[in-house]
């Protein structure tokens, strides 16, 4: 969410919050990747943080611009329709997506 952020509106706060992000996963990992065999542990890895926030970038450059929309208006629109009007590709895969991690669907009330 920060990277689409910073990819629509280039606040510099939020890309500090992107670098550090990285930064401190770099500093965090401890085996080199090719060494990392569980998907848990390739989570953590800067590399999954890259992309990740590349993603989150490209993401926000396929959207229309999103600042202007008020979003107290639009909270009882569906979803998907206003997903399709603004843009925005969900993303249904990956430990972030709430559409293949249950753990994140059961704390969203969705199953």
């Amino acid at each position: 969410m920060i990277s689409i952020s910073v990819g629509q509106f280039n606040h510099p706060g939020l890309g500090f919050l992107d670098l550090i992000s990285l930064l401190l996963t770099w500093f965090e990992s401890e085996m080199p990747e090719e060494m990392i065999s569980s998907h848990e542990d390739r989570l953590n890895t800067a590399s999954h943080t890259f992309r990740m926030i590349s993603h989150g970038f490209e993401i926000a450059a396929a959207a229309r611009p999103l600042f202007p929309v008020i979003w107290e208006e639009r909270m009882a629109d569906d979803l998907e329709a206003l997903r399709a009007e603004l843009g925005i590709v969900a993303v249904t895969e990956g430990p972030s997506s709430w559409y293949s991690n249950p753990t994140i669907a059961a704390a969203l009330g969705r199953r």
